[in-house]
Order: C-alpha cells, then sequence, then structure tokens
C-alpha cells in the first residue's frame, strides 16, 4: 500500500485520483478516514484514527495478494494523526496526553515498522501556501481549524522534522510547492504497474482556457469520481451505469468552462439514481461493492451524494449554474457519501 499524508492542501487527493484516473483498473484507493462526530474523549478519537490506518494496511495485503497487480493507496495514514494531536498540543488546543497516547499506540501497532508492502510519502507546503491554495474554503466553519495559524504552523514544523519521531527509512518527504509529487508517486508503485503507466501514450497537453485552476482541478476530480463499473458488463443495469459514467466523464473533460449547467447535475443524479436503485434490486451481489472503500461503485456514490447536495442548494439559491470552484468536492472526497 502506498500512504499519502502530509499538509492540507499539498495534492494528496488529487494525485491519488489522477492515478486512479490513468489506471482504473489496477488502483484501489482509500478515502480519508473520518474521525467521530466529537462524541468520542481525545484518548477514544485517537485510538479509534489508528485502528481505521492498520486496518487499512490489512485490508491492502489482502487485496495484494489476491491481486499482486494492484495499486492500493491511502488518503493519509498514522503520521496524520500523529501531526494533528502534535499541532493540537503545540497550539494549546489539545493535551500533550493525546499526542503521548498516539505515540505509544503508533508503537503498539508497529505502523512504524519497515515492511514490503507499505509505502509513506509525506507532501509538505508552507502553511502560507496550503492556505493560499485553500482559499475558497476559508469561510466554512467545518475547516476552521485548517486555517488556524498556530496550528497550521505547529502541523507544518512535525511533517518537516517527522525522523525526530518516525523511522526516516519508512516514509518519503516530498515539498510540493513547485511540483505535483507525480515522480515520486510513480517511483513507489510497484514496477508491472509503473511501466503500464509509461506505456500510455501522452495526454495532449491543453492552451490556456478562461477557467481557473480551482475548477479544472475540480472537473477532474469529478470525473475520477464517475467511475465505470470495474468488470465487463453483464447486465444491462451494469452496462447502463458504464454508459453514463462514460457520459459524464466525456462532459467534464470537453468542458472548458468555470460553471456546469443546474439541469445537466441534475439529468445526472437521477440517472444514477435510477442505475443504483436497479443494482441494489436485481443484483445485490455487485450491489455489494460498495462497501469497499475506493472502488468504482463507492466512487458513484460519493459523486450523487455531491451532485444532490450542489443541486439541491442551487435550487434553494435560485442558481441556474454552478461554478465549479464552488463545489464542496473535498467534503466527499474525505469520506461523504
Amino acid at each position: 500500500m502506498i500512504a499519502l499524508d502530509g499538509m492540507p492542501g499539498a495534492g494528496k487527493t488529487t494525485l491519488m485520483l489522477r492515478l486512479a484516473d490513468a489506471i482504473p483498473d489496477q488502483a484501489v484507493v482509500f478515502p480519508e478516514a473520518q474521525p467521530t462526530n466529537g462524541q468520542l474523549s481525545a484518548a477514544d478519537s485517537t485510538r479509534y484514527m489508528l485502528d481505521q490506518a492498520r486496518d487499512r494496511i490489512r485490508e491492502a495485503q489482502r487485496l495484494q495478494q489476491q491481486r499482486p497487480d494492484l495499486a492500493v493507496l491511502s488518503d493519509r495514514c498514522h503520521i496524520g494523526v500523529l501531526a494533528y494531536r502534535f499541532a493540537l498540543m503545540e497550539s494549546g488546543q489539545g493535551p500533550a496526553s493525546a499526542f503521548d497516547q498516539a505515540l505509544d499506540i503508533v508503537d503498539e501497532y508497529a505502523l512504524n515498522a519497515p515492511t514490503a508492502h507499505s509505502r509513506v510519502l509525506v507532501l509538505t507546503v508552507s502553511p502560507e501556501e496550503s492556505v493560499r491554495r485553500r482559499h475558497a474554503h476559508a469561510a466554512d466553519e467545518r475547516h476552521r481549524l485548517w486555517f488556524d495559524p498556530g496550528f497550521l504552523a505547529a502541523y507544518h514544523y512535525f511533517l518537516t522534522h517527522l525522523a525526530t519521531w518516525v523511522p526516516e527509512s519508512t516514509f518519503t518527504l516530498h515539498d510540493t510547492t513547485h511540483s505535483t509529487g507525480w515522480a515520486p508517486l510513480l517511483e513507489a508503485l510497484p514496477q508491472q504497474v509503473r511501466q503500464k503507466i509509461h506505456a500510455q501514450p501522452a495526454r495532449p497537453v491543453r492552451g490556456p482556457t478562461p477557467d481557473s485552476s480551482a475548477a479544472a482541478t475540480t472537473r477532474h476530480l469529478l470525473s475520477a469520481l464517475a467511475a465505470p463499473p470495474e468488470q465487463e458488463p453483464s447486465t444491462p443495469t451494469l452496462a447502463a451505469l458504464r454508459q453514463t459514467a462514460t457520459a459524464i466523464r466525456t462532459h467534464l473533460g470537453g468542458d472548458a468552462r468555470a460553471s456546469v449547467l443546474t439541469s445537466v447535475l441534475h439529468q445526472w443524479r437521477c440517472d444514477l439514481d435510477r442505475l443504483h436503485r436497479d443494482l441494489e434490486r436485481t443484483d445485490p451481489k455487485t450491489w455489494q461493492v460498495w462497501r469497499t472503500p475506493g472502488t468504482w461503485l463507492d466512487n458513484q456514490l460519493r459523486l450523487r451524494s455531491l451532485i444532490a447536495h450542489e443541486v439541491g442548494k442551487a435550487y434553494w439559491d435560485g442558481k441556474q449554474e454552478i461554478p465549479y470552484a464552488d463545489i464542496d468536492i473535498e467534503r466527499y472526497l474525505w469520506g461523504a457519501r
């Protein structure tokens, strides 16, 4: 498994979905684990998140035993939990005992132990660059902590001095201020996966377009969520889902505008709603795929929820178009479904 962790806005999620888009038949992406909604103590919440990190490693090993050619990726790992607890402690917003406990659990679960089955790529940018890249979410109260200067400075310090707490041989640190991290990610992939990516024809370089980079990024991430079924369609419903996913991707790939018509999103939602209901009713075995993070159906369900959310907001606001840059896609990449 390859885990990507690091500063918010460093490009972790974008990088993983780019890889999933490049090799959709060989990539499984575990989305970021979600903490409980304040219902657990700091100690219980820390153990819960590290349980998730341990379970991902186990699940990745199981998947790769079945299919050695798979690239299994995880959005964050135990390093993110340690950085979070350290930043809360250093910024005066959390107890030191929670950070110490996190270190103890990491040792208990042997999450720092070097293994041939797991590699960690830690992406960094400065706190100022992190805020600049995520400015569209600065007013969202849910993300308040992730814009707190003291918290971000401490988080950045932990990552850039990571070898103080984590064996240096178990991670690769990469600054994405002037690069994307694509090269070190490829280097971490199994050789057969890397060869397949290199064998693909280069995509044409697009010239300047009138839309913003935020809009282009959102379209790319939406396209990655519109994943077609992995297997060859064996039923009319699977064939229709593949056709619908392809149509969505084609629209997003050919759209250079900064906004999307609300009516277009509404039609996508209706099509996905109908076909997902049909799949659950007629093919319950395939429907169970949704339980595994990172599968094509898991991604489609996230896309459907995202579209429903955005269409609902547009209805009440009376908007006929929705700017791509305003779509709250991070919420659904982080685990909402």
